[in-house]
């Protein structure tokens, strides 16, 4: 055994919040059901407990990332709608109609027709409806936790931000494998087996069909389910199903034309060069203000303005912020120091160390240096996020030049 993996028996493992949320939910359910008397099996006269085992949606991964472009689309749609327009209220001198209760009406349609429809597309238009009422909804956090209701409250833009993030981070987490378990498969399937009653099934979706089905019948643990899994494959493979053609998906065309264009106009190398290059935009850009009040320190009329213009605009309260604002531009040069280092071991030809090394310092960047970028900037650092993500997206897609989608 290693040290590693003596490390990992011995080091209490952090429970997962999202686990601790279901399993808290199923017992919740079972504790409901407990006074029901389960029937007898009628082949064993034996009462089996009802399962109620949370499983994962096929297409959970997908409807995450609905919800998230709806949440941050609605957000910054919101903000930049009401910066251009002046702050337009919708009501008369005694009625205000925030967009509060627009974002709290999109999350009803959204649950209603979650509830009350079964279609697959169901789910893909709650996820968009869900995201944009959501994002609507938490772009007002500011009056909701202030006296004074407040929307430009600085701890509002940070808040935003922060459940932004964390449903990215449920978005991550849905994206992995989903459990090999005969009960989770099936339930898979049987989602699967809509795209019949929508004459929509094509012969990549029947041979994955099949393949699950087979593990059911291999793997079941009650006979009940075994039979199931037989009578459907015996079904997806009559001669006389129909089936429609196989569909490109938007996911594998993107892939394709981005694959496509980076052939053409971006060799790899100049692909590295940019790369290299918006690290070191990122690096000046993240020293540039602690470097501004180094360079400021023996001009105190320099300094008197640098507070000055911070006081004015809010963002410093002597009393409160002034350390919060000098643990962010400390965090901050430090991140832009370790930014320019990766961009010089790209540069020299270190690819391994360089784009792991970044990849590691932009994503700290992104989760913790940016609440306090937020919090002193408000929504005019969006620009400046949205590049961050670009970078790091080129740098998760640097090593798939060599793949072509078939």
């Amino acid at each position: 055994m290693t040290k590693k993996e003596e490390h990992s028996l011995a080091s209490p493992k952090i429970p997962d919040p999202v686990d601790v949320f279901v399993k808290a939910s199923e017992a919740l359910v079972e504790g409901y059901e407990r006074k029901s008397k389960t029937e007898p099996s009628r082949e064993t006269g034996v009462a089996r407990p009802r399962t109620r085992k949370a499983v994962k949606r096929k297409e959970a991964g997908e409807n995450l990332f609905l919800v998230l472009l709806g949440f941050a689309g609605s957000v910054g749609f919101t903000r930049l709608f009401l910066e251009l327009s002046g702050y337009p209220q919708l009501g008369n001198a005694e009625l205000h109609i925030a967009h509060v209760l627009w974002g709290g009406l999109l999350i009803f349609i959204a649950s209603l027709l979650l509830l009350i429809l079964a279609n697959p597309w169901v789910s893909t238009l709650g996820a968009i409806l869900s995201g944009a009422g959501m994002g609507l909804f938490i772009d007002e956090v500011g009056k909701f936790i202030t006296q004074t209701n407040d929307y430009f409250y600085p701890a509002a833009a940070p808040i935003i931000y922060v459940v932004f993030l964390l449903t990215a981070w449920l978005y991550l987490r849905t994206r992995r494998p989903p459990t090999q378990e005969p009960r989770a498969v099936m339930y898979r399937v049987l989602e699967g087996l809509s795209e019949v009653l929508d004459r929509d099934l094509d012969s990549r979706e029947r041979s994955q069909l099949n393949n699950q089905l087979t593990f059911v019948e291999q793997n079941a643990e009650h006979s009940d389910l075994s039979r199931l899994a037989t009578s459907l494959k015996g079904f997806l493979n009559i001669d006389d199903l129909e089936l429609a053609p196989v569909p490109s998906t938007i996911m594998e065309r993107w892939k394709r034309w981005r694959i496509e264009f980076l052939d053409r106009w971006v060799p790899r190398n100049i692909h590295k060069v940019l790369l290299a290059a918006g690290l070191v935009i990122l690096s000046v850009f993240a020293i540039r203000n602690f470097a501004r009040l180094i360079l400021a320190v023996p001009n105190v009329s320099e300094v008197e303005a640098v507070i000055a213009d911070l006081l004015d605009r809010g963002v410093v309260q002597i009393t409160s912020t002034v350390e919060f604002f000098s643990i962010w531009i400390s965090l901050e040069a430090a991140i832009g120091v370790m930014l320019l280092l990766a961009a010089l071991l790209l540069f020299i030809g270190r690819e391994d160390r360089g784009l792991n090394l970044s990849q590691r310092i932009l994503v700290l960047y992104i989760v913790l240096v940016n609440i306090f970028v937020i919090y002193f900037n408000q929504f005019s650092f969006l620009p400046f996020a949205l590049f961050q993500f670009l970078i790091l997206w080129g740098l998760k897609h640097y090593w798939e030049r060599d793949f072509v989608v078939n």
